[in-house]
């Protein structure tokens, strides 16, 4: 690598990488609404700025620009695609973007001169931190994920509240649960007592009041039998105590009428001991017996 070649591919890959990094994350903390994911995303953003910051000195003594590159076009792709990807998606492809800019940052490593070679290195430390927390996410690691992230961070973000709170993680094991269609974890997780209150008329096969496991596992079904989920995303979550207030949406289609309903909803997750013993559903009933009748 030439010295020119050098020089370019600092500012292309390193500082307009980060660049770019810092308006993508920064574009996920919009997006996203699981406040867990939310704070990651957050954290990963703050070493991306960071990082950035520490590198404008280093810039202006190679003589190049710390001008920033339009990012508009490449933060609106990602951010059109964004809610139609499941967090293991964004997890994958955050492993193979890594990994790419982790070979240029050992290339410029490798061609750098002595003086140079201090910074160059943190970079490739920088983004191997970047890759573990996405491999470690996708290993089912969630409570080590940011580790190295955080070693690195001169002002961490403080964690956000009930983010160690037993009970909206049980939630949120439910919601994924949910999207991946996996009953055995949803039932897992409530309590023998356990009541369900769908608030709704006849019409709705799945209202009613429910009542153990398997009045869940019935619920359930008969939810399973009568749509076909076309979207399904949380929007907020308020935690109170013992009680889990969930804001969110769905769209759905009825199988019998080929009608669509698309409704907003609030649950309300009671829980004793880490488990749910208790949950209400508020939604559009009336779309609900539109798209059935």
């Amino acid at each position: 690598m030439t010295r020119d070649e050098y020089l370019a591919a600092v500012n292309q890959f390193m500082y307009q990488g980060e660049v770019l990094g810092e308006a993508i994350f920064n574009c996920a903390v919009s997006l996203e609404a699981d406040p867990i994911r939310k704070y990651k995303w957050g954290t990963v953003l703050q070493l991306e700025s960071e990082t950035k910051a520490r590198l404008r000195p280093f810039m202006t003594q190679l003589g190049l620009s710390i001008a920033q590159d339009d990012q508009a076009a490449t933060i609106a792709a990602f951010a059109k695609t964004y809610a139609s990807k499941s967090w293991r998606q964004h997890m994958e492809e955050a492993v193979a973007v890594t990994t790419f800019y982790l070979g240029k940052f050992r290339e410029i490593e490798a061609a750098a001169p002595d003086s140079e070679r201090e910074v160059a290195h943190s970079m490739v430390v920088h983004e191997a931190a970047l890759k573990r927390f996405a491999e470690l996410e996708l290993a089912g690691d969630e409570k080590n994920s940011l580790n190295d992230v955080i070693a690195q961070l001169k002002y961490p973000l403080v964690t956000p509240i009930g983010s160690e709170d037993r009970n909206l993680q049980v939630v949120m094991r439910i919601y994924r649960a949910i999207v991946e269609g996996d009953i055995a974890t949803r039932k897992s997780l409530v309590t023998d007592d356990f009541v369900l209150h769908f608030f709704g008329t006849e019409k709705i096969p799945w209202a009613g009041e429910w009542h153990g496991k398997d009045g869940l596992g019935e619920f359930l079904q008969r939810i399973a039998d009568t749509l076909d989920f076309e979207e399904f995303a949380t929007d907020e979550f308020l935690l109170d105590g013992d009680n889990v207030v969930v804001l969110g949406h769905e769209r759905c289609r009825a199988r019998a009428t080929g009608r669509a309903a698309q409704v907003k909803w609030a649950h309300i997750w009671t829980l004793r001991d880490g488990l749910v013993c208790r949950h209400h559903e508020y939604t559009d009933t009336a779309a609900w017996e539109a798209a059935l009748a």
